[in-house]
């Protein structure tokens, strides 16, 4: 009776304990490229922000350098294409990400970042991001069929063109003691003397300005943008859709 009450507690010895920690988090809250960047992912992962460019390259995710600088719990943000992204948070500052440099840079985007992190049910380029044991990745599903796209019109942005000159043009006026005018031999008790001065000089930042402006047009462009999967279902879908493209391309179609 002994023997095989020892087997069974052996038995039970060996069986392996459940794992209190999952080894996958299909929950991974994510922003998705959409139409501008297609399998560019953002996710929050180990209260950092993580960023893969390119979904189809192993290793892809980089972790971005936003810590103490942008509110992670307030987070939003939206890619403007393969290699550039924007960051907002609830002090309405807004950061521009140009990839592979994860250091975030102080910008005026043409258009605040709506998007926060989010659970994805499936990714629209047929994967979705998770974090498992050996950190994130990515595992493959179904992409949702039809998305409906809209455009976005172009807003190009007043913006004074960069140059690296600098022109400087000042007035001085002098008020003189014992002055004199050429010619004459009895001196005045005061005089005024009026200087106009002109400085030229090269601004040694003008390169990073110019390069600045160009990703403000940029982001003016009219744009392809991809609407948010409809939630209706019969006629009331066709409603829907009008609002959504009223709310992300102003109403353009």
């Amino acid at each position: 009776m002994a023997l095989p009450l020892l087997s069974l507690l052996s038995l039970l010895m060996n069986e392996p304990l459940p794992d209190r920690h999952p080894a996958r988090h299909d929950d991974l809250p994510a922003v998705y490229g959409g139409f501008a960047a297609p399998g560019a992912w953002l996710a929050l992962w180990r209260g950092d922000a993580w960023v893969c460019w390119d979904a189809s390259a192993s290793g892809c995710w980089q972790r971005l350098e936003l810590a103490g600088v942008v509110d992670l719990p307030t987070l939003r943000a939206e890619f403007v294409d393969r290699s550039a992204l924007i960051v907002a948070d609830r002090t309405e500052g807004t950061w521009l990400i140009v990839r592979p440099d994860p250091t975030p840079r102080p910008t005026r985007a043409a258009t605040t970042p709506r998007h926060s992190p989010r659970a994805f049910g499936c990714g629209a380029a047929g994967v979705l991001p998770i974090a498992d044991a050996d950190g994130l990745g990515f595992v493959a599903c179904d992409a949702p069929p039809g998305d409906a796209l809209c455009v976005r019109p172009g807003r190009r942005m007043p913006l004074r063109p960069a140059s690296p000159l600098r022109l400087r043009v000042g007035l001085e006026l002098r008020a003189l003691g014992d002055w004199r005018m050429p010619g004459q031999a009895v001196s005045a008790a005061t005089g005024v003397q009026l200087l106009a001065t002109i400085g030229v000089g090269l601004d040694p930042g003008w390169t990073s300005q110019r390069r600045e402006r160009a990703d403000l047009q940029a982001q003016a462009r009219p744009v392809l943008r991809a609407l948010p999967a409809p939630r209706s279902r019969g006629p009331l879908i066709t409603g829907e859709l009008e609002a959504l493209r009223v709310v992300v391309c102003g109403g353009a179609t």
